[in-house]
């Protein structure tokens, strides 16, 4: 049988606890068990992204990268033209880069490129002006000027333009056209900047992939 210790005159005596009792004591106990279930029910069910820091960021293999040519054969000297699609191929949203990155200066997020028939890297440099004044000043203003949504199976697509002009002289034969897709990367933003990306409640597409196609130059 359950009990309950009294005081009587500054001693203590264990006497039979009734049903009333501990009805009123059950009552007493249970809501704080009943509390920490949602408590930690909701811990369980919080999105990764909003734990970790680095669940705002998902791996490359997220998308697929491909590139077309828009002619198979393009006469030397003239430029080429490649359209490329990146599309989302897992089953939640992410954000992908568009070409350029919106800083001063900018980087190349896309970057094309050719290889010729003995196989060697025939690629431009890259740059241009920029104002410091309009770079962006917070993070999220950067990602909405450089960054795309895409829900799942969604794609993206762009167009690049390669000026062969550059490389000389080409060679006629079958060429390689080349390209990368580039993320973001953790170490770019520091902690406060992170808690932005988070707060954009969709991972960002982080690290790399290449892709290719082929063109044959003629004379």
């Amino acid at each position: 049988m359950e009990g309950q210790t009294v005081e009587l005159g500054g001693e203590k005596s264990l006497l039979p606890e009734s049903a009333e009792s501990r009805t009123i004591r059950s009552l007493i106990e249970k809501p704080s068990r009943l509390l920490r279930a949602p408590f930690v029910l909701l811990l369980l069910l919080l999105p990764h992204s909003l734990v970790s820091h680095e669940g705002v960021f998902a791996p490359a293999s997220s998308v697929s990268f491909t590139l077309r040519a828009e002619h198979s054969n393009y006469k030397a000297g003239e430029p080429v033209v490649v359209n490329y699609k990146i599309r989302n191929i897992i089953s939640r949203p992410l954000f992908v880069p568009q070409e350029w990155s919106a800083q001063c200066p900018p980087k190349p997020h896309i970057f094309v490129w050719l290889r010729d028939p003995s196989g060697k890297k025939l690629a431009s440099g890259y740059g241009g002006d920029c104002f410091p004044s309009s770079q962006p000043k917070t993070v999220a203003e950067r990602m909405r000027r450089e960054a795309t949504l895409l829900k799942s199976m969604q794609s993206f697509e762009g167009r690049v333009v390669v000026n062969t002009s550059l490389f000389g002289p080409l060679m006629p034969g079958p060429y390689r056209v080349e390209a990368f897709l580039s993320g973001w990367e953790l170490e770019e933003f520091d902690k406060s900047q992170r808690s932005e990306l988070v707060a954009m409640a969709h991972p960002f597409v982080s690290g790399k992939t290449t892709a290719l196609t082929r063109v044959t130059i003629t004379f």
